[in-house]
């Protein structure tokens, strides 16, 4: 069990946005969710999508401009969470485009 744990918390920038989209399209299917509500607000939807690209934009900016010499970011490094954080952004920049 905790093999699958670690496997999928490594790769959870790419199995969260997957599951959003196979849970949303079972819906669609099932007809418990209607696309005509999704018809009148495609505005909406494309402004929100906007908004969280800007924050995963933001986050992204904030990182990078960490030093990477101090410790805290040295024991990010060595553990490779900082891989882990930068395709989180990547690919939730590419899902919500």
């Amino acid at each position: 069990m905790k093999k699958v744990y670690t496997f999928l918390a490594k790769r959870q920038y790419f199995f969260f946005p997957m599951l959003v989209f196979v849970v949303f399209y079972m819906l669609f299917e099932k007809k418990y969710l209607v696309t005509e509500t999704f018809i009148c607000k495609v505005d909406d939807i494309v402004s929100l999508s906007g908004v969280f690209i800007g924050v995963l934009l933001t986050v992204f900016t904030l990182y990078a401009s960490v030093p990477k010499n101090n410790e805290i970011m040295q024991r990010v490094i060595r553990s490779g969470h900082h891989q882990i954080f930068r395709k989180s952004i990547l690919y939730g920049c590419a899902f919500f485009m």
